[in-house]
This record gives C-alpha cells, structure tokens and sequence, in this order.
C-alpha cells in the first residue's frame, strides 16, 4: 500500500496516458478557491437554517440524536446549485481524456458524508459498473469539500490498474440492516494480491477521476469529524438512467 497526493500535468496527453494506465488520475488544485468556498458556504447556510448548527458539526450531531433528519436533510441538501454547478464543470474532463467535444449526459451529482467512526457507510472495495448497468462509459468525479482527505479520516483507495480487467461479477454483502450495500468482486483476495492499493490523500481543490471498472473503496473514518467529498457520475453513452435510479432509491449508498 502506497500513499499518493494530487499533482500537476503540464499536457492533456500525459493526463489521458496516466489515466488509461492506472484508470485514476488525482489533479492537484484543479477547483480554483473561490468555488470551493461557495459550496462550503452553501452547505454550512443550509444545515444551520434547520438546526442552529454549521455543516459539519450538524452532521455529527444528527448522527448521533436524529439520524431521520440527517438522511433527510443530506437529501436535499445535495441539489444545492453551487454542488452542481461544479460538478457538472469538472464533468468537461471528459472532452481531455477523450481528446474531442463529447455529449455529456449527468448520471448523479451530490455528496458523500463519510461519517466518523460509523462503519454503515464504509464501502468495501467494489466497481462504480456494477452499481450503474449498461453504460458503456462512467467517468467518476471526486473531491473533499471542507478539509484534507487522509488515512486518518477514512480518505478512499483504489487498487491501481484493476479496471483492465472489465466488468466482474459479484458478492452483495451488507454490513447491518441499515447500512450501504457492497457489491465485492468475486475473487477480491487474490485481486488485492496482484495489484498494489493506493491510498489518495487529498487537499481541498484536489479532484480525482475514475473509471467505472476501477475497484476502489473507503476507508473507515478514526477521526472526529465528517469527511464530505463532492461526487459526479457522468456518460457520453445512452446507458440504463432508469435502473440506477431504482437501485439508488432502494438503498441508503449516498449518504
């Protein structure tokens, strides 16, 4: 296991070989500031409006004494207009990695929590493909809203280079009743021995993008603090929009 930061590309060239080559690529300080800081500002206005309490510290909170309102609020929180504004911004990474102009359809924008120290929201490794049927392409867009993305506080990792080996079949396995639904690749151990597990550290402006086929995970948050990361689920294929939105409705994965 090896830790990586975000880094600058001098060519979209080198951005596209990295990409196709590992099927992740971490830019560093690619979401200039001033966006971040209307997200951060959106969302703290919007928890505080309904529980006298910033971003953060009201999901902590909720978590512990309402965790109905926390889903609830969480919710419609993530229709906010600066979330998807910028999402839908970086979803024009696609005409680089593509080198051309490209129809770019919205597969899901919002929001993760990472909850501290919950295990119900911790995913296990899994492709983005087997949540989201029938698109022949998914580029996935993640990035931390408040602060830094560490092993500490549960940041994601990936297993670099695994979405070479295409769409695999499954194990559906649920921590708890109430918790997210993992969908592990069948032969996962022996996956994890082949190919090397990159932990992504990532500071406020950061953004990774993934392949749909990478098997990646989150890691269980030590910290004391939420870890939101915005998220962006994007096609230029005329894929199943209507099985992803069943599957998403009947579980609680987004939280």
């Amino acid at each position: 296991m090896k830790i990586s930061k975000a880094k600058k590309f001098k060519k979209n060239s080198d951005i596209r070989k990295f990409y196709n080559e590992n099927g992740w690529i971490s830019l560093k300080n690619y979401i200039k500031k001033e966006e971040m800081i209307s997200i951060q500002k959106d969302l703290d206005n919007f928890y505080f409006l309904h529980t006298k309490k910033r971003c953060l510290n009201a999901m902590v909170y909720l978590n512990k004494n309402n965790k109905k309102l926390l889903h609830k609020l969480h919710t419609v929180s993530k229709k906010i207009n600066s979330i998807k504004k910028l999402v839908n911004k970086l979803s024009e990474f696609q005409k680089i990695l593509f080198n051309k102009n490209t129809t770019v359809l919205e597969i899901y924008v919002g929001y993760m929590i990472s909850l501290p120290k919950d295990k119900r929201l911790v995913y296990n490794f899994h492709q983005e493909s087997n949540y989201m049927k029938d698109f022949k392409d998914i580029l996935n867009i993640h990035f931390p809203i408040f602060h830094q993305s560490n092993v500490g506080n549960g940041t994601m990792s990936v297993l670099s280079k695994t979405h070479k080996l295409g769409n695999l079949n499954y194990t559906k396995k649920r921590y708890s009743n109430n918790s997210v639904t993992d969908l592990i690749p069948s032969g996962i151990e022996q996956i994890k021995e082949k190919y090397e597990e990159v932990v992504l550290e990532l500071n406020v402006g950061d953004v990774v993008y993934f392949h749909k086929n990478l098997i990646h995970k989150s890691n269980f948050n030590y910290s004391n603090v939420c870890r939101p990361v915005g998220i962006g689920r994007f096609t230029n294929s005329f894929g199943n929009f209507k099985t992803f939105g069943n599957f998403k409705a009947s579980t609680p994965q987004e939280l």
